[in-house]
C-alpha cells in the first residue's frame, strides 16, 4: 500500500519559511530557465540593493510567497529583450502595487 504524506498548517508554515523562491524551466535548447523569482536569502552574499516584492506561487495544491524581484530569461522565440524587460517592470509594479496589474507576455507582445 503507497504511504500518503499530509502536510499540515505547521509543515506548510515550516516550508514556507526555508522557502527560497521557484524557476521554471522551459523545453528550449538555448534558454531553460524560464521565469523564477529568487529571495536574497537564497545567497551567501545578501548585502545587495535590489526592488523586491511579494510574488505568490503555488506548489501541490500549497500557496508560497517570496519576496524577490520577477526575472525570465530571453527565449529568442517569442520573448526577447524588450518583451522581457517590459514583462519584469509590469509583473514588479503590478504585485507592489494594487493601482497597476501584471500583464500575460501575451498581451505586452501583441502591444509592442
Amino acid at each position: 500500500m503507497k504511504k500518503v504524506y499530509v502536510l499540515n498548517d505547521y509543515h506548510t508554515g515550516l516550508i514556507n519559511e526555508a522557502f527560497r523562491g521557484y524557476l521554471v524551466l522551459r523545453p528550449l535548447a538555448n534558454a531553460i530557465i524560464g521565469r523564477n523569482a529568487i529571495s536574497v536569502k537564497a545567497f551567501q552574499n545578501q548585502d545587495m540593493q535590489i526592488c523586491r516584492t511579494a510574488l505568490k506561487t503555488t506548489c501541490l495544491g500549497r500557496k508560497f510567497c517570496v519576496k524577490a524581484f520577477p526575472h525570465a530569461s530571453q527565449d529568442g522565440e517569442f520573448m526577447t529583450c524588450a518583451e522581457t524587460t517590459a514583462w519584469s517592470i509590469m509583473e514588479y509594479f503590478g504585485n507592489k502595487y494594487p493601482i497597476y496589474s501584471p500583464l500575460l507576455p501575451s498581451k505586452i507582445k501583441d502591444t509592442l
